[in-house]
């Protein structure tokens, strides 16, 4: 309500001056954080880079760059001008920032519709590659040329196995893999994770959604561990490479999706071709996320109503699902359904239940920590694309036709 509103718009006293600035600027606690620290920053970004020289050579490829009137706009295009990068353009009317965001209907990346002046853009420009970054820099959406002159919008899963690949094979490549080396990924993002840790000999973890439990899993296996960290990534649009930044990070996904795509074009390749040729070699999936919305306190309760039912029940009218096991994050429990055998999960308390289906098969079910929804993802995996999306449609058919029933209206 705007009494609401006002309430918590009004800070009076909140942020009331108790020093000036002339007088803080004398303190020895004082530091300014200038260019001075932007040049860290960017050092410590181009450090992460694996392909200098070839960007060098076609750093010509191009790109168009939007941050969505958020805050991406000078450390995005700072940092892909600093690696080589000569031909990217930002769109005018995203480009400063504007906390009413008027240009797109939610400055989310990885909505299609938020891409669309990009896109437009880009067709104009004849671009390779397609960048956007949130309000707050975070979080990446990616489009790329597709052979029919369209532009393909990439899930939040293929941007983090396409660098999770070009990361692992570049320094494999190389020699340049330290053994041993780890990358992090989370329960609800794609298992073709797996396959590319096993076939560079890297340790793979999973962990909860949330980047502070990227980086938990960070500090347990590389500080505290000894291996080294290569790739973090969750199915939501955070990707993270090194250790100085433990958080989802946009300017750096960028920089080196941007490379990945000079890379490619250095091999006459174009990116769709490189997407094509990683499902090829790693095998196909159909992976979805449903989020179903009840608003309001009474929503809420249904939502817990029906994460209860499915915590007590977990396989009622699930039977065609085939699951193989049952993870509860919030009894810190995983159990082998065929067997009734159990056994403890390292994990922090969530209320999330993993269901675990034939081969690399999953479905998993939990409230938003955020807003009055449920979501659901399903993975599918196998080698012949068709055969797996008509499975994963009626593994959704399956699931929302009891997930709406415990909902109700």
């Amino acid at each position: 309500t705007a009494e609401v509103m006002a309430q918590v718009t009004d800070l009076t006293g909140v942020l009331e001056k108790t020093l000036s600035f002339e007088d803080a600027s004398r303190s020895p606690l004082f530091t300014f954080m200038g260019e001075d620290l932007d040049q860290l920053y960017d050092d410590s970004l181009l450090a992460l880079t694996l392909n200098g020289e070839i960007v060098r050579e076609h750093g010509a490829i191009p790109i168009v760059y939007s941050p969505l009137n958020g805050t991406g706009n000078r450390p995005v295009r700072r940092i892909l001008e600093k690696h080589g990068f000569t031909h990217v353009e930002v769109v005018p009317e995203q480009e400063l920032p504007d906390g009413n965001f008027p240009t797109t209907p939610t400055p989310n990346p990885e909505l299609s519709e938020t891409l669309t002046l990009a896109i437009a853009q880009a067709k104009k420009a004849g671009a390779e590659l397609v960048l956007a970054t949130d309000p707050d820099a975070d979080r990446t959406g990616v489009a790329i040329l597709g052979r029919e002159g369209d532009y393909i919008l990439l899930s939040g899963n293929e941007i983090g196995l396409l660098l999770m690949d070009y990361i692992l094979g570049t320094k494999a490549e190389r020699g340049e893999l330290p053994k041993p080396s780890f990358c992090v990924s989370t329960v609800v993002s794609s298992r073709l994770t797996r396959a590319i840790s096993e076939h560079y000999g890297t340790d793979l973890y999973l962990s909860l959604t949330g980047f502070k439990h990227i980086a938990a899993e960070i500090y347990k296996h590389g500080d505290l561990g000894g291996a080294a960290f290569q790739f973090g990534y969750e199915e939501s649009f955070g990707y993270l490479l090194g250790t100085r930044v433990r958080d989802k990070d946009a300017v750096v996904t960028c920089l080196l999706f941007a490379e990945m795509a000079a890379v490619s074009a250095s091999r006459g390749e174009s990116l769709q071709e490189r997407l094509e040729a990683f499902y090829a070699k790693y095998g196909q999936a159909a992976e979805n996320t449903i989020s179903i919305v009840r608003e309001g306190k009474t929503g809420l309760e249904r939502i817990a109503a029906t994460m209860a039912a499915l915590r007590e029940k977990p396989s009622e009218d699930f039977q065609a699902l085939g699951i193989e096991s049952l993870s509860d994050f919030q009894l810190g429990r995983k159990t082998t359904l065929a067997t009734g055998e159990t056994e403890i999960l390292d994990f922090p308390k969530s209320n999330v239940l993993l269901y675990q289906l034939e081969g690399l098969d999953f479905m998993c079910v939990r409230p938003s920590g955020t807003e009055p929804k449920i979501k659901i993802y399903f993975g599918c995996y196998g080698e012949d694309l068709e055969e797996i999306e008509k499975r994963q449609k009626t593994y959704e058919a399956l699931v929302l036709d009891r997930v709406n029933r415990l909902l109700g209206a």
